[in-house]
C-alpha cells in the first residue's frame, strides 16, 4: 500500500514538472541590453557608488 502512494507521488510529480517545463518553454525570448561595471571597473574610472 505505502509502494502505491509513492508511485502515485512520482508519477504526480513527474507530470506536474513536465507541465511546468512545457509552460516556459512557450514563453517569449527577451533580450536586455546594457552594462554591468564591476568594482575594478569602477575602480579604474573612478566612479562612485550613487544610491
Amino acid at each position: 500500500m505505502k509502494s502505491m502512494r509513492l508511485v502515485a507521488k512520482a508519477v504526480f510529480f513527474v507530470l506536474l514538472s513536465a507541465g511546468a517545463f512545457l509552460k516556459a518553454a512557450d514563453a517569449p525570448t527577451l533580450t536586455v541590453k546594457g552594462y554591468v561595471p564591476d568594482s575594478a571597473c569602477a575602480f579604474t574610472m573612478g566612479l562612485s557608488k550613487t544610491h
